[in-house]
C-alpha cells in the first residue's frame, strides 16, 4: 500500500485515485468499512496506561512563557503514551493497536478519576492538543501563521528538522518513531471514530491519501512564497533593467519552516541569483517547497498503514480522509451553550451579547467547532 500502488498512469489504482473526487461515499465507505473490519486487532482487553497531567500542563505552560519543547519525549501526555507503547511492544502489538474497543485503561497519577470513559476521551483530547502545538518537536505553525491578513492561519505542518540539527537533517531515530507513532494514533482514531481536534494543512491529508501535492497547496498555507515568486517572475526588466534585479541581493537559498537557511544549489547560499537566472531560482524554490516534508510525511503514512488498510484511502478525497480522523462538526446545541455561559462585566441581554447569539446561529457548524 506504498506510494508506488499508484505511480503508473496506466494502472488502475491510478484511474480510480484520479477519480476519486466522482466516486459516491455509498460506494466507497462500505468498502473502507469492510476492510477496516477484516483488519480488526486482537481482544485481549485494554492495558493500562498510567498518565502524570501536572507534569505536562506544566510543560505546556513553559511552553508558552519560554519555548520549552519536550526534545526527549519525556514529559507531555502524548511522550507518556508513546514511550509506555514503544519500550511495551512485545505486550503492546499492533494487533491489540487495531481493537475496535477501548484502548487502554487510564490512570491520572494523583487523580481519582474512574475510567468509565470520560478519562479515556480526555486522554485523547490532551494528545491531539500537544500534536497541534509546539511543546513537542514534531509539528510546527504554517508560514501564514506569521501573517495576520493571511488565511489558513491556525493549520499545522510537520517539522522538517524535528531533532533541532545544526545541518537540517534533523530525523533522529527517536523522532522516526514519533512520527511513525503519530500515524498509528492516526490510525486508531479512524478505526474508532475518535474524532481527534487535529488541523492539518491539505500537504498532510494528501501526503496521507496519496493524493498529488500541487503549489496550491503550499500557497494555501504559504502565502509569503506565493508572493515572492510571483513578484520574481513579474520583475519588469525593460523598466528596471537586469541590474535591477540584482538590487533585490537574492541568493540560491531559502528558509526552511523551523527557521533555517538551505541550500538550493551548492553552495547556492554564497550565489546571487541574477535576472538571466531568476526562473531557475522560482522553479528550485517551487520544488524545495513541494518536497520539503517529504520524509517526515512518508513515516506518518507508513505509520498509519500499520493500523488501517492504507490502499481503500485513495479512493477518499483528502478531505475525507480529514473527516475520517476529526469528524464532522454538528450543529452546535446554543439552548445548551447559553444555559452554562457565565459573563463576566455583562449582563447577557446587552444587543453586542443578542447579536452573538444570532452571528453564532447563522454559523455553519465548521464556523461553530472553530469559534468553541
Amino acid at each position: 500500500g506504498s506510494k508506488h500502488g499508484a505511480s503508473h498512469s496506466w494502472s488502475v489504482a491510478q484511474c480510480m485515485s484520479s477519480c476519486r473526487h466522482l466516486v459516491f461515499s455509498v460506494v466507497k465507505v462500505p468498502l473502507w468499512k469492510r476492510a477496516v473490519n477484516a483488519t480488526k486487532g486482537s481482544s485481549s482487553g485494554p492495558f493500562n496506561l498510567r498518565l502524570h497531567r501536572p507534569r505536562a500542563f506544566k510543560l505546556r505552560r513553559e511552553n508558552a512563557m519560554t519555548g520549552k519543547v519536550d526534545q526527549k519525549f519525556t514529559i507531555s501526555m502524548f511522550s507518556q503514551f508513546f514511550k509506555h507503547v514503544r519500550t511495551s511492544s512485545s505486550t503492546i502489538t499492533i494487533k491489540n493497536l487495531r481493537r475496535h474497543e477501548k484502548l487502554y485503561d487510564v490512570k491520572f497519577i494523583g487523580e481519582n478519576a474512574q475510567d468509565a470513559g470520560g478519562p479515556y476521551r480526555e486522554s485523547w483530547q490532551d494528545f491531539a492538543t500537544e500534536m497541534m502545538s509546539q511543546c513537542i518537536p514534531l509539528f510546527l505553525p504554517v508560514p501564514n501563521e506569521q501573517d495576520s491578513t493571511s488565511a489558513n492561519r491556525d493549520q499545522w505542518l510537520p517539522n522538517p528538522n524535528p531533532s533541532g540539527s545544526d545541518d537540517n537533517n534533523g530525523m533522529s531515530p527517536l523522532c522516526y518513531d514519533a512520527f511513525l507513532f503519530c500515524g498509528q494514533l492516526l490510525g486508531i482514531a479512524m478505526r474508532n471514530e475518535l474524532c481527534l481536534p487535529l488541523n492539518f494543512a491539505s500537504i498532510v491529508w494528501k501526503a496521507l491519501s496519496n493524493d498529488t501535492l500541487t503549489m496550491e497547496d503550499i500557497y494555501q498555507v504559504d502565502s509569503s512564497t506565493r508572493s515572492i515568486v510571483n513578484g520574481i517572475r513579474n520583475f519588469d526588466v525593460e523598466k528596471n533593467g537586469k541590474d535591477g534585479f540584482l538590487e533585490i541581493d537574492l541568493m540560491f537559498s531559502c528558509e526552511t519552516l523551523n527557521g533555517q537557511q538551505i541550500d538550493l544549489i551548492e553552495n547556492g547560499s554564497t550565489i546571487q541569483v541574477t535576472c538571466d537566472r531568476r526562473e531557475e531560482y522560482c522553479t528550485l524554490l517551487e520544488d524545495y517547497r513541494l518536497h520539503e516534508f517529504d520524509t517526515q510525511l512518508e513515516v506518518l503514512r507508513k505509520g498509519l498503514s500499520m493500523i488501517v488498510p492504507i490502499k481503500p484511502l485513495t479512493l477518499f478525497t483528502w478531505s475525507e480522509v480529514a473527516t475520517l480522523v476529526t469528524g464532522r462538526p454538528g450543529k452546535m446545541n446554543l439552548t445548551l451553550l447559553k444555559k452554562h455561559t457565565d459573563f463576566k462585566r455583562w449582563q447577557g441581554n446587552e444587543q453586542t451579547i443578542l447579536w452573538l447569539w444570532e452571528l453564532l446561529e447563522e454559523m455553519e457548524p465548521e464556523d461553530q467547532a472553530a469559534f468553541l
